[in-house]
Formats: structure tokens, C-alpha cells, sequence
């Protein structure tokens, strides 16, 4: 892992990257597994980021200023009267620190509204309960049915991945006329941006497995898939 790998991923986090540099990303997240624990924390410190943006002390000191804004909006006051130079209107010391606690979160939100959008994404909630079933098509391999794999030759697995995501399930199991069995099992599923992504994995009843990627933005009903 290099610091040209993790501007990329930090981008790919950001959602800045075209078609082209989120494949990119995708495919050096599944060989890299440094790579991936960094994407991982990274991951890790944005939700911290939205749940305290999100806590009831950081939505009370939200309220507390829109009720200071509302509640002052028509009084003759200053940042310098409030320390105290001149038309100080405030009875108390008391009265100063709760502006300065205003004043304090509003640059606080101000600067997380300004950074935080980057970073902040969704929870997409799928299934648990549920075990989607499908049906694996006919395809066709150079040895017998014993050989039929996830692995296999001319055996594509997207359409079975966004045959599950579809489902809003969060995992499946997909069996062909053959024998083989492919589990698909998403990990992990979030909005960011206007981007929704799945990170999962794969697995057949023949020992084989494979992680993939899948991402889609919210104005095309395409998906792109990495493994």
C-alpha cells in the first residue's frame, strides 16, 4: 500500500472518481488487504463522524442556536459587545458563556456542514431473515457437471449479484440443474453521495469463494462490479 493507493481510496470514499477509477479502486480493495483495513477505518471514523453529528448533545446545541438566532434576531448586539467592549446587553457572566457556546456551535456545524458531506453515508438496511433463492442458467464448460464452478469458464456471477441486491436481501443461494450451489452474502451496503455501493461475497459447494464490489449511482440502473 502506497500513498497514491490511499488518495485513491480516500477519493473513491468521496465519491470523486469516474467509471474508470472506481473499478480501479474496487480491484486493488480485493487484492490488497492492507489496502482494504484502510478503507475499513476510514469507513469506520466517517460513521463516528455521522453518529456524533447525530447525537442528541450535538441536535440539542443545534437547537440551543436556532432558539438564541430567534430569540436575539431583533436586538443590537455585537461579537465585541459580547466579551464586553461596548452595548453590552447581557445581566451576568452566565449570559456571556451561553453565547459563547452559541457562537461555538454554530462554527462547529458550520465547518461540519462545509466537510462532512464528503464523508457521511447511509445505511442501506437489507433482509437478514430471508434466504433469497434462484436459479443458476445453463452454462456451458469444457469437462463435466463435477467440474461446473464458480470459477468455471464462461460463468458470469453479475447478474445473480444484482439479482440479490434487487431482492433487497442480504443473501442468497443460487443453484443450477448440475448441482452447483453458489452462495452470495452482502457484507456491506451504504449510500454515499448520490452513489449506493455492496461489498460481498461468493461462494460454491465446491470450496471456491471470491469477494466482489458493486456500485450504482442513483441516475443510471446500471451497476458496476468488481472482484
Amino acid at each position: 500500500m502506497n500513498e497514491e493507493d490511499q488518495i485513491l481510496i480516500l477519493d473513491y470514499i468521496d465519491g470523486e472518481l469516474d467509471e474508470l477509477g472506481q473499478t480501479k479502486a474496487m480491484e486493488l480493495l480485493v487484492m490488497d488487504s492492507e489496502l482494504k483495513a484502510f478503507y475499513e477505518q476510514s469507513k469506520v471514523t466517517v460513521n463516528q463522524l455521522q453518529a456524533e453529528l447525530n447525537s442528541p448533545q450535538a441536535l440539542a446545541m443545534e437547537e440551543e442556536l436556532k432558539d438564541f438566532v430567534l430569540s436575539h434576531g431583533k436586538e443590537r448586539f455585537s461579537i465585541a459587545s459580547a466579551f464586553g467592549f461596548k452595548n453590552f446587553p447581557f445581566k451576568n457572566l452566565g449570559s456571556v458563556l451561553s453565547l459563547n457556546n452559541a457562537l461555538v456551535a454554530s462554527f462547529s456545524f458550520a465547518f461540519a456542514l462545509m466537510v462532512a458531506p464528503s464523508l457521511i453515508q447511509q445505511n442501506i438496511n437489507l433482509n437478514s431473515s430471508t434466504l433469497y433463492e434462484g436459479e443458476i442458467v445453463s452454462f456451458s464448460t469444457r469437462g463435466s457437471a463435477e467440474d461446473e464452478s464458480l470459477i468455471s469458464e464462461g460463468f458470469f456471477t453479475d447478474g445473480y449479484i444484482i439479482e440479490l441486491i434487487s431482492s433487497e436481501s442480504k443473501s442468497g443461494k443460487f443453484v443450477s440443474s448440475k448441482g452447483l450451489i453458489v452462495n452470495i452474502s452482502i457484507t456491506d451496503s451504504f449510500k454515499r453521495r448520490d452513489k449506493s455501493y455492496y461489498y460481498g461475497v461468493l461462494s460454491d459447494n465446491k470450496g471456491n469463494e471470491k469477494q466482489f464490489v458493486a456500485t450504482r449511482s442513483s441516475d443510471s440502473e446500471s451497476y458496476i462490479i468488481g472482484y
